[in-house]
């Protein structure tokens, strides 16, 4: 198997025989953290690994696999990832205040996909708030009112709130928890993100 950091060749030359997936990432991890780096994307093999499938494949032997892609972040560029989202999250709250308009101009496919995007935009923000410790920044750090876990723990709920609504045809309970609730809180993580470490 062969091993690319920020696709840059990786040499195992004094591994064990019968090094593992885990192993790999364990010797990755090690070198990243004394260099004041994480892995904040992972592809095996050509497909897209996501924190949560890790644990599928760690046991593996490296022999399963053709090729591992590990891309890394350091600090400062973690940030800014989450500034560049920040900008994402304020302009879906600016339509989230507008979901009545939309439904109104007839322009509900817009909306439903408005809906849709939310939860991909908080597995991106969870993919990259999990890389806070493995940086030194405290997970529970606050970017603007509340810490990334906070923020989540509050916009989740009123995701599922809104969507159930739609699919039950409440139109008026829909629109008015993504206006009145949940758009000033996407708004208010989006402009914690772009401010940064308080």
């Amino acid at each position: 198997m062969n091993v690319f950091l920020d696709s840059v060749m990786v040499s195992f030359e004094d591994a064990p025989e019968k090094l593992t997936v885990g192993g790999v990432f364990t010797v990755i991890f090690n070198f990243l953290k004394s260099k004041g780096r994480a892995i904040f994307k992972t592809i095996v093999d050509g497909k897209d690994i996501q924190f949560d499938e890790i644990g599928d494949i760690i046991d593996s032997e490296t022999g399963d696999f053709e090729r591992i892609d590990f891309f890394t972040v350091n600090k400062e560029e973690l940030l800014e990832k989450l500034k560049v989202l920040g900008d994402s999250f304020i302009e879906i709250a600016g339509t989230l205040t507008s979901l009545s308009v939309l439904l109104n101009e007839g322009k509900g496919k817009q909306m439903l996909e408005t809906l849709e995007e939310l939860p991909k935009m908080m597995h991106k923000l969870i993919s990259l708030y999990v890389l806070l410790p493995l940086l030194d920044i405290p997970p529970e750090t606050k970017f603007g009112e509340k810490s990334i876990h906070g923020y989540r723990d509050e916009i989740n709920p009123l995701i599922v709130t809104v969507l159930d609504a739609f699919v039950k045809n409440d139109i008026v309970e829909a629109t008015d928890v993504a206006e009145y609730e949940l758009s000033p809180l996407v708004e208010s993580l989006g402009k914690g993100l772009k401010e940064g470490i308080k």
